[in-house]
């Protein structure tokens, strides 16, 4: 019963925030990333390791470009081992990602979100590539299509995991819930971003107020480290959020 009532922890925080709410209305933004925030802080301990390792893992192309005397610059010829480098470290830090919103979704234990984490990779990266793809082709049709199916497609990662259903039907699911829903959606993905640039403006004096005892990029990593948690977070209050006013406005319409 106890490890049950854990599980629904997620859940709680959700209802406990957004009950006023009015049926088959979507909560406020702020009711959204007050959600998001809360299961950020009660998590971030579960999530902090797998959240440093994907930081380590994004520089990791930058040291073998180092490392190996080559040009940082964006457009400079790599090499086929940078390449190999590249595509590792891509699909490593998808999989810390992974594993941080399980952490965050279901208190389960260390080792069963290692393994469901693991379980959904393929199928994360077949949604990622499917996502790119249209919107890339929306956006060469027209720049506002893109625009649109940049945000719709927003919960599709956690449709797929929340859900687990294959990387077609998550994409179908995430368009439906976000179906009029979008300017909402997109000022969740607003309000995020301008929140996490404040973290990064905050460290940036932090880091200069401490240039004698940390670098830098010392400074930056752990600040990607925590705000990496948090955007995940967010996109679990939204999606809970899109969840509960579909529920909502089925039961609605089935009276």
């Amino acid at each position: 019963m106890a490890r049950q009532r854990q599980r629904s922890l997620p859940r709680v925080w959700y209802s406990a925030v957004v009950s006023a709410s009015t049926q088959s209305a979507l909560p406020p933004v702020g009711d959204v990333v007050a959600v998001a925030f809360e299961r950020f802080r009660a998590t971030l301990p579960r999530c902090l390791p797998f959240s440093l390792l994907a930081v380590l893992l994004g520089q990791w192309p930058s040291v073998y470009l180092l490392q190996g005397g080559e040009s940082l610059q964006l457009f400079a010829p790599k090499s086929p081992g940078w390449w190999i480098v590249m595509l590792l470290a891509s699909v490593g830090t998808l999989w810390c990602w992974l594993v941080v919103a399980r952490r965050q979704w279901r208190l389960d234990p260390l080792v069963v979100d290692i393994r469901e984490a693991t379980r959904a990779l393929p199928r994360a990266l077949l949604i990622l590539l499917m996502s790119i793809g249209v919107v890339s082709l929306g956006a060469l049709v027209l720049v506002i299509p893109g625009i649109y199916l940049l945000v719709a497609l927003w919960p599709a990662l956690a449709v797929s995991l929340a859900e687990n259903v294959s990387a077609r039907a998550s994409l179908d699911r995430a368009l439906l819930l976000v179906r009029g829903a979008w300017w909402q959606s997109l000022s969740v993905l607003v309000v995020m971003l301008v929140l996490v640039l404040g973290f990064f403006v905050c460290g940036a004096i932090a880091a200069f107020a401490l240039a004698n005892l940390l670098p830098m990029s010392v400074v930056t990593a752990l600040l990607a480290a925590f705000f990496q948690p948090f955007v995940t977070a967010t996109g679990w209050a939204q999606y809970e959020a899109l969840r509960e006013r579909q529920a909502s406005s089925s039961a609605s319409n089935s009276l």
